[in-house]
């Protein structure tokens, strides 16, 4: 069984990485908040749509500055593309 991921660093800020509680994607900015920012997912990452959730949350930490289209249409093309392949989530 995969362990639990609780925290990843991305662009040089460590984010809490939370894929369990419900919320719709969220990704912090670093600059925002006081302590550990948040990429929260409440899709199930094991659908497509989850895994777009969370990679649109990846490259607004990367990518901070990037316009909502260009994230949106990056991680939309860039799932479906990991889907294509044959990524699942395992249990």
């Amino acid at each position: 069984m995969p362990r639990k991921v609780k925290t990843h660093t991305l662009n040089g800020h460590l984010y809490d990485i939370d894929v369990e509680e419900p919320f719709d994607e969220v990704c912090e900015s670093p600059k925002e908040k006081g302590g550990i920012p948040s990429i929260r997912v409440a899709i199930d990452i094991n659908t497509k749509k989850g895994l777009i959730a969370l990679l649109h949350g990846i490259l607004h930490a990367e990518k901070w500055a990037e316009t909502e289209e260009v994230v949106e249409r990056t991680a939309e093309e860039g799932g479906t593309l990991i889907w294509r392949l044959g990524y699942r989530r395992q249990r």
